[in-house]
């Protein structure tokens, strides 16, 4: 098994989107049930908070 997974959600985008519009808010919610993993992720103003959840 992948000691982190192979793939990333593209937190990286959404951070900078929320640096270029700081008024709004983005969400990101994903899961990869093959791998057993899933996440959410939230940018705004600049800030990301990004949960990890290993199923």
């Amino acid at each position: 098994m992948f000691s982190k997974p192979p793939w990333q959600p593209p937190t990286a985008f959404f951070l900078r989107v929320s640096e270029l519009w700081p008024t709004l808010v983005f969400v990101l919610d994903y899961e990869e049930p093959h791998l057993a993993f899933r996440g959410l992720a939230r940018a705004a103003n600049g800030a990301l908070d990004y949960l990890h959840i290993d199923l």
